[in-house]
């Protein structure tokens, strides 16, 4: 049976961060050209959870903690403004709109239009630049400027030719950044949307709600409500952000660093896999990086992972913050009822398969955030994007 991993304090945090690093002192420490990507390995039902045990490291043996707490953050409104309730409101009428055929005019900004279409590079149709019975909707931006606009005055059955120039940058594929092209469309039906309505009677038959006040009510609440966890979500951000700029590191503990590592491989590995097909190079390439930018980046999510975990170490020590072995079972409970981990019978075997020693790092490192949150001084609560 499939057991989820738990997603480790580095996840949680430093995925979300920027990769900012530390002031090191160490001059022995590993340059990113210099490092060899750890190989992602792949988890099964079977495997034991592979995260190394860290309560033997010291963690004043590799980083000099700094201020770290009134650690200054602006944070943004939290306000929902009518434009955001507005925009729930137009997703939700063009869920439920219809569309119609149009047989007797020419396409139209806003049509939806059917077609085929090849594409040529230097008179050779390239990958990726056809299509047959592709759905468009005209002004979209779904295509390159032009693409659109061209058909616009075209009828049913008539064929296109649109010589074009790709974007230059063009991160789609870079390979084609500002070359020109030629497309070759055929129109092959035409389509005009039709929205509902927002009436108090569309409301009724088509959400839980009876009135349109009552519905944009509720938009705003869920916003709010959004918008509240986005703010703490980057007030957090920020702060942990600023803690370890002010931090020294000594030396980065080099068996973390490469779990850490692995760890970002296997994410990107499964995306690359489940998702697309692919294989790990060929998801990265295909958007336009390399494997040696990967793999530096893999190096600097391991160091700042790996300092990370022991800064958290620090202040917990310093701050007296301490984990019962009750909390830890309350935690693998929560773990189990919020449907963060799968597949196990009760509490015991959750902290069989994770480590006490880990299940309580990771309580111990959510209480550390806790606290630095709220030690953090908001500069301004009114802060707009």
């Amino acid at each position: 049976m499939f057991k989820k991993r738990l997603m480790s304090f580095a996840l949680v945090m430093v995925m979300g961060l920027s990769l900012v690093a530390c002031n090191s002192k160490d001059k022995n420490t590993t340059d990113a050209t210099d490092t060899t990507t750890v190989a992602a390995g792949e988890e099964t039902t079977t495997a034991p959870f592979n995260k190394i045990d860290t309560s033997n490291l010291v963690w004043s043996d590799y980083v000099t903690l700094g201020e770290y707490k009134g650690i200054e953050v602006q944070v943004k409104s939290v306000e929902v403004t009518e434009d955001d309730i507005q925009a729930k409101v137009d997703s939700l009428l063009s869920y439920y709109a219809t569309s119609t055929d149009v047989t007797d005019r020419a396409v139209q900004d806003g049509d939806v239009v059917n077609i085929d279409y090849t594409g040529y590079i230097d008179g050779v149709a390239f990958d990726g630049g056809s299509a047959t019975g592709a759905s468009l909707t005209i002004g979209s931006g779904q295509f390159i400027d032009g693409f659109e606009t061209g058909l616009i005055g075209a009828n049913i059955g008539d064929e296109v030719k649109l010589n074009l120039t790709f974007p230059n940058p063009y991160l789609n594929n870079p390979d084609y950044a500002g070359k020109a092209v030629q497309f070759d469309v055929k129109v092959n039906s035409i389509q005009v949307k039709e929205t509902p309505e927002l009436t108090d009677e569309f409301i009724a038959n088509n959400t839980s709600y009876k009135t349109v006040d009552e519905y944009k009510a509720s938009v705003k609440e869920s916003l709010e409500a959004s918008k509240a966890e986005d703010v703490k979500s980057d007030k957090l951000n920020n702060v942990w952000n600023t803690i370890i700029d002010n931090c020294t590191v000594i030396s980065y503990p080099e068996e973390l660093v490469a779990q850490y590592q692995t760890e970002m491989n296997d994410y990107y590995e499964q995306i690359a896999t489940n998702y697309y097909g692919k294989t790990l190079e060929e998801y990265i390439t295909g958007n336009g990086s390399t494997m040696d930018d990967f793999n530096k980046k893999t190096l600097e999510y391991g160091q700042t992972s790996a300092i990370s975990e022991m800064i958290a170490r620090g202040i917990a020590e310093k701050e007296s913050i301490t984990v019962s072995d009750d909390e830890v079972k309350e935690y693998a409970q929560s773990l189990i009822d919020d449907g963060t981990v799968t597949g196990f019978d009760d509490v015991d075997a959750v902290i069989e398969y994770y480590s006490q020693n880990y299940l309580r790092l990771s309580l111990t490192f959510q209480k550390v955030l806790e606290y630095v949150e709220e030690q953090a001084v908001e500069k301004t609560a009114t802060v707009t994007e």
